[in-house]
């Protein structure tokens, strides 16, 4: 009889990815550096927080007495951080900012040069955001943003007494940041709950309540802060107004230039609405400058939906407008 081949089975290799040995490495590392303060990994699911950190006062060199102060933490890792005057650059997810910045506890990013081995160390807060907003403005509206640690910003046992300091003093109200277009959204959801309960309140003809929903309608359209430019012909406003946005958004030339009052608000996308005072229908196009000076001496009125500023501006030249807010 013939003879049955053997069938040899062959082991699958095990095999271990290096993002894996980066991040293990990376948490080695912090863990020794923040000892005897308590870290608490958030192993499964963790959105992008890698740990919750305790706070713990040692008493001696064997006692340690936990203090119910904690901070969260995002480690990265990386072979070849870029370096350049006195920084270095990291490039984070915007949607990863956002995150933190909504956190009720003070988020640190710490990066781990792994080249070097060393911890440098960033606070998610207003501070930051200050600078992405001076050096990458629209950086709310972008997939990524690179922020910028000082190479001397290290984590190490000297520099958790300042770490300590800034959890003790975290408040959230220092804290508060929305996306452009947010308030917006906000306004109107409660602009149809408080037109329903207003007619609700219609069959039963409660004069007090009436005048309460009057006075929140009045408040609601108030929250937002409105800064109206006006001024002589060839003053600058336009001028003023692309300043403050870093920007060209309005018209500027030797002769009297824009004709038509120019609203900008914060939003998720860059277009344009041209509102026409003879009822035409509403243009709706992606911003371009081009676009803003060929309907800039129109009888009409713009509405520029700018995700660059977070500033509501309005250019007031008021011609037989028709003006809908």
């Amino acid at each position: 009889m013939p003879q049955k081949k053997k069938t040899v089975r062959r082991k699958k290799e095990v095999i271990i990815k290096g993002s894996h040995l980066m991040e293990k490495a990376s948490k080695r590392a912090f863990a020794e550096t923040i000892t005897p303060w308590a870290c608490n990994y958030i192993e499964e699911n963790d959105y992008g927080l890698d740990t919750l950190v305790e706070i713990v006062e040692s008493i001696d060199f064997n006692t340690h007495r936990p203090e119910s102060k904690f901070f969260l933490v995002q480690l990265k890792a990386s072979m070849s951080l870029k370096h350049s005057k006195g920084h270095i650059s990291f490039p984070i997810e915007v949607k990863k900012i956002m995150q933190w910045l909504n956190a009720n506890l003070p988020v640190l990013l710490v990066i781990h040069d792994q080249k070097e081995n060393k911890l440098h160390y960033l606070w998610i807060d207003n501070e930051l955001t200050s600078k992405l907003d001076k050096d990458s403005p629209g950086w709310v509206n972008k997939g990524k943003v690179s922020v910028k640690i000082p190479i001397i910003q290290l984590l190490n046992k000297e520099s958790r007494r300042l770490i300590k300091n800034y959890v003790y003093d975290f408040s959230l109200l220092n804290k508060r940041h929305i996306e452009p277009g947010t308030y917006f959204k906000l306004k109107e959801k409660l602009a149809v709950l408080l037109l329903a309960a207003q007619n609700t309140s219609l069959d039963f003809k409660f004069e007090s309540v009436e005048k309460a929903f009057n006075q929140i309608s009045a408040d609601l359209d108030l929250a937002i802060y409105k800064i109206a430019i006006s001024g002589p012909s060839r003053a600058g406003k336009s001028s003023l107004v692309n300043f403050f946005l870093k920007r060209q958004i309005s018209p500027t030339r030797m002769w009297q230039t824009t004709g038509v009052p120019i609203q900008i608000l914060p939003g998720k996308e860059e277009v344009i609405e041209i509102y026409f005072s003879d009822g035409k229908p509403v243009i709706r196009k992606p911003f371009s400058f081009q676009l803003v000076q060929e309907y800039e001496a129109f009888n009409l009125f713009i509405s520029v939906l700018n995700a660059i500023s977070g500033q509501c501006l309005r250019r007031t030249f008021w011609q037989n407008l028709l003006i809908s807010d």
